[in-house]
């Protein structure tokens, strides 16, 4: 048995235009092929939503997007806690 994992650091190349194209056409894709999903911190949150983070990390669209398509996949498969 395989477990496929989101670890939110770095995916998408934000330097190079063709490539940070190519990554965000193909976010949902690699978003719906995960388990599970990790982003890495500095400390413990001391809330488990995304927008909540320290750091201002849910302060980032692109950080708000994928918790929302994640949210969105979860619900669409049947988690009962998403």
């Amino acid at each position: 048995s395989e477990i496929a994992v989101w670890m939110d650091f770095a995916c998408i190349d934000q330097d190079n235009l063709p490539l940070r194209l190519k990554g965000i056409r193909s976010l949902l894709g690699y978003m719906a092929r995960c388990d599970t999903v990790i982003v890495p911190t500095l400390e413990k949150p001391p809330y488990a939503m995304v927008h909540r983070m320290i750091g201002g990390y849910g302060e980032r669209a692109w950080t708000r997007l994928e918790a929302f398509g994640f949210y969105v996949l979860s619900l669409l498969e049947g988690k009962t806690r998403p």
